[in-house]
């Protein structure tokens, strides 16, 4: 049970990192830097802009879920 535990951790560490990758930010980034590349990639990808592109629209969900997870 305690190897769950463990993998667990480790498991939701590697999610988180991909949160970084997602919004081109290194794990040790500041809030700010994060805010800063969160809102320069909001308005990139934002479905306003994406004339109908689907993966922008997808993009942007990812964005949105990585900055949200970040910022607590």
């Amino acid at each position: 049970m305690i190897k769950k535990k463990a993998h667990l951790r480790s498991s939701r560490y590697i999610y988180r990192m991909n949160y970084y990758d997602v919004l081109g930010v290194q794990p040790g980034a500041s809030d700010a830097e994060i805010k800063k590349k969160y809102h320069k990639l909001a308005k990139e990808y934002h479905p306003d802009k994406a004339n109908g592109d689907e993966e922008k629209e997808k993009q942007f969900l990812k964005i949105q879920e990585a900055y949200s997870s970040l910022n607590k």
